[in-house]
């Protein structure tokens, strides 16, 4: 941001609008000292709250806290009415500032009644808030900095800043009531898209290791009717998206809630992964969906129900035009992904139509049939119902005895080719049909969104191991789209446990007692962390290790001991095992 204002500087009017002005995210800090034990630990700061002095009237715009803000409204009877009018109207309060003999002093008067009071015991939102706008209602800046504009303010009050930030933005050189705007978010209540043209205006950092991305203005996709539909309609949970590096793009609440859900339970977590899943209204949106983050350079998964894939091949031509869409498709024996799609569902669709009266007794029991009005029912619910048994464990000999050739049996290896080739490009499919199709609880075709909050409630109650196996399928999305290792505590236990036993066997020595031996081997880096005794283990003296601290769980292998001739690698790896 600094050398940005730098920059920016360099190009702004030499008269009128010529102050850059940069708010950092700690703006705060001057007034918290009054506010809470932040400098000491005895006690906030009771003298009355204060920024500022009077020697640094005219450099105010050279403060990056809100010191500056508060010194020109004490300056500025017009600048602060105009800020008063919004705090009056909105949380009936009026700022008094007066210079007392430490610094500006800031008082806080109740509008609707009630006494005078310092700024020490204001809400700190009221007091970042007025600063705020001060920055943005002053003419004389030109270019306006802003990091984490958010910082205290309710989601609401964060639209509102937005939106008078939006009002005064512009190029100060043509209009000199403008002035240039830039802010660094992580609030999705800050980052307002209306419409596509405001992509462009927009610059996304995905991680450290590559370059931020900004959409050109010229950019073909912006032009895309269907993407610009999409743009406006867009929520809150989509815009959370917006600062994740993975999206994973789900049929709607049901699925979030249990991919969510399975998540906590099997410990792989979404958010420290950088991953959002982000719902979609129907199988349309998905291809919009993916185009939209795919222009912000997020790495883009999809979790979709099976009969976007029997239905349909837009789903599939998504991902085709990857560039390694052709390298996994070739790899199946087709010259493109593409290609295996539509023999895949051209065989399935002829052995359908030709056999549906013999395997009707199979294919009729799955929901896709069962449960759709019979005035509903056509060739895609045949299609679906179909592939969705065929896709069970061992169910292609059932349709093959039905049928009495081995037709199903010969298409099930190349559905399972394209699966696989789909999910090595991101492209996940519920194999089983919806995920409804997953509950051990039997759906009562009511709410759905209730249903699947259900059944995620009996995932505390059942293994991991019965999870693992039922949504094998949703999983493997999720772990796709979410790329991390599990948190394993015991690697790095590990890694201390064997400085600190080598340590304790290099310093042992006859007559020690079990609190020298444990005096002796605490060091700065592991100090705490386990303690050390001796024992015995037969005829031989070993080292009992056990756990000082009460932060990490002992299992059933801790408390243990250790003879100098034993593996000690080997028996740390038995005793603290990976997880």
């Amino acid at each position: 941001m600094l050398e940005l204002r730098r920059l920016i500087k360099q190009h702004l009017p030499n008269t009128g609008p010529s102050v850059s002005r940069y708010l950092s995210a700690g703006r705060a800090s001057p007034l918290e000292n009054f506010r809470s034990s932040s400098n000491a630990p005895h006690g906030p700061d009771s003298t009355a709250a204060h920024v500022g002095h009077t020697s640094y009237v005219n450099h105010w715009f050279n403060y990056e806290s809100l010191t500056g803000d508060y010194l020109v409204l004490e300056q500025r009877p017009d600048l602060r009415l105009k800020v008063e009018a919004r705090l009056q109207t909105f949380l009936a309060r009026k700022i008094q500032l007066s210079w007392g003999q430490n610094g500006l002093e800031i008082r806080i008067a109740p509008t609707n009644g009630g006494d005078v009071y310092l700024a020490n015991h204001e809400a700190s939102g009221i007091l970042q808030l007025a600063p705020l706008l001060a920055a943005i209602y002053n003419e004389e800046v030109g270019a306006l900095l802003i990091d984490e504009p958010e910082v205290s303010l309710h989601p609401q009050y964060q639209a509102f800043i937005m939106q008078e930030l939006q009002s005064v933005a512009g190029d100060p050189r043509e209009d000199s009531t403008k002035k240039l705007v830039v802010v660094a978010t992580h609030s999705p209540s800050i980052l307002t898209l209306r419409s596509a043209s405001d992509l462009p205006r927009i610059v996304f950092f995905n991680d450290s290791a590559s370059l931020p991305v900004q959409i050109k203005e010229t950019a073909p996709e912006l032009k895309n009717a269907k993407l610009r539909s999409f743009i406006a309609r867009l929520t809150a949970t989509h815009r959370l998206a917006f600062f994740a590096k993975h999206v994973l793009l789900v049929e709607g609440p049901s699925d979030e809630i249990i991919v969510s859900q399975l998540a906590r339970t099997v410990q792989h977590p979404l958010l420290p992964a950088n991953t959002q899943i982000v719902p979609v209204t129907g199988k349309p949106e998905f291809v919009e969906a993916m185009r939209l983050f795919e222009l912000m350079g997020k790495h883009v998964y999809v979790l979709a129900d099976l009969d976007a894939l029997t239905d349909s091949n837009v789903l599939v031509n998504k991902f085709n035009t990857k560039d390694a869409g052709h390298v996994v498709g070739a790899a199946t024996g087709h010259m493109t992904l593409a290609g295996l799609d539509k023999f895949s569902r051209g065989k399935l669709a002829e052995l359908v139509t030709k056999h549906w009266e013999v395997i009707e007794p199979i294919a009729g029991t799955h929901p896709y049939w069962a449960n759709c009005p019979a005035e509903d029912r056509n060739e895609s619910t045949k299609r679906r119902a179909c592939l969705a048994i065929l896709m069970r464990d061992g169910a292609e000999s059932d349709l093959d005895t039905a049928v009495g050739d081995s037709s199903f049996s010969s298409i099930k290896p190349a559905f399972l080719k394209l699966f696989e080739a789909l999910e090595a490009l991101g492209c996940f499919i519920l194999r089983r049909g919806t995920i409804e199709d997953y509950y051990a609880l039997s759906p009562s075709n009511g709410s759905k969104p209730r249903e699947a909050a259900e059944e995620a409630e009996t995932f505390d109650d059942t293994a991991i191991a019965v999870l693992e196996q039922r949504f094998a399928d949703v999983l493997r999305a999720l772990r796709g789209a979410a790329p991390m290792k599990p948190i394993d505590e015991n690697e790095f236990l590990r890694r201390q446990l064997g400085g600190a036993l080598g340590r304790a066997f290099q310093v042992i020595k006859p007559g020690m007692t079990s609190s020298e031996l444990d005096a002796a081997c605490q060091h700065p880096d592991d100090k705490g962390i386990f303690s050390f005794g001796l024992t015995m283990k037969g005829a031989t003296q070993a080292i009992e290790v056990d756990f000082k601290s009460p932060l990490f769980a002992k299992g059933a292998e801790v408390p243990f001991a250790i003879t100098e001739s034993e593996n000690l690698t080997a028996v740390i790896k038995e005793k603290l095992p990976a997880r």
